[in-house]
């Protein structure tokens, strides 16, 4: 009997040290990081968002209606995650096992104990940048967003429905213009890229050049971008 104990044990303990040893063998992903200019201050429409900046990054947010104060939110940060409340809503962001830079995985939106929505994301596009997106709990079924990268043309596919993102050639200074908003894709533009967390710099390699038929605008010294279609930006 004590023969039989000891050797369950040992098998107990074997699965376990096995287990540590896959998980902590699991290779991360290397990924390029593309810096995104720090702007203090996006407008767009009657929304003001001032952003604040800390160690980590983007640390706080203060939005404005109006010229009203509306909410604001601070940013945690934690070993694979990110955690941000603004109106009362809670996202919670988890990240992928990356080297590099940090890259999301799933975000979760909830509002007290009730589930909101969640999104999956998939980045299997050679340059980095997201692929496909699955948004569960805004209806009843799940929805699939994909995204195909063809010359200036970035081609999206919301349940069915089609939608082309075609690219000028004007280079998206310091990355800071949420190229996807653009697309007229809804649950791109509002969940999957959400205008409000785009400075968190975890949507994958940004789009490098600014959408087509779009005004912009572009500082004297051709370092900042301004202004792109609704939206301005300040340093």
């Amino acid at each position: 009997m004590k023969k039989l104990r000891f050797t369950v044990i040992n098998s107990l303990l074997a699965v376990i040290v096995c287990t540590l040893y896959v998980s902590c063998g699991e290779e991360s992903e290397n990924i390029s990081f593309f810096p995104i200019a720090k702007v203090s201050k996006f407008e767009r429409d009657s929304y003001s968002t001032v952003l604040r900046y800390g160690n980590l990054g983007l640390a706080e947010y203060t939005v404005y209606i109006n010229n009203e104060f509306a909410y604001s939110g601070d940013i945690l940060y934690k070993p694979s995650s990110i955690v941000c409340t603004m109106n009362g809503v809670r996202y919670d962001f988890q990240l992928a096992n990356t080297k590099g830079a940090s890259r999301i995985e799933s975000l979760t939106a909830s509002e007290g104990s009730a589930k909101k929505y969640h999104i999956q994301y998939w980045f299997e596009d050679p340059e980095g940048r997201v692929t496909q997106a699955r948004v569960d709990g805004l209806w009843t079924q799940p929805v699939y967003i994909s995204y195909k990268y063809e010359g200036n043309k970035i081609l999206i596919n919301e349940s069915g429905f089609d939608f082309t993102l075609e690219l000028s050639d004007t280079d998206n200074l310091g990355y800071v213009c949420n190229v996807m908003g653009f697309s007229g894709a809804e649950l791109t533009s509002k969940y999957v890229f959400n205008p409000d967390f785009y400075f968190l710099n975890i949507y994958g390699t940004p789009i490098k050049k600014l959408p087509q038929g779009q005004e912009f605008e572009i500082s004297e010294d051709n370092q900042h971008l301004l202004r792109v279609g609704n939206y301005s930006y300040e340093y």
